[in-house]
């Protein structure tokens, strides 16, 4: 599986689903300079269908990948 790691302006797409994919717009995690010591996790929009943005509350780039909704997600 090809994935660069999460980074802002990121696409990331599902190889079965070529509609769906997202785009990295704000990451805050604890050990990443941005964070303000407040809710840690990731903002992303949607491209494709839903076009919503939405925040998914992780405390780090692994427990993000490990998720159900984003471990087979790649790089585009």
């Amino acid at each position: 599986m090809k994935r660069k790691p999460l980074a802002v302006g990121n696409v990331y797409v599902f190889p079965n689903y070529p509609k769906s994919r997202f785009i990295v717009k704000y990451i805050c995690f604890p050990d990443t300079p941005n964070y303000d010591g407040g809710f840690p996790g990731v903002s992303l929009k949607w491209i494709g269908l839903s076009k919503s943005s939405y925040f998914y509350p992780f405390n780090c780039e692994k427990s993000f990948w490990e998720d159900f909704l984003f471990r087979n997600a790649v790089s585009k």
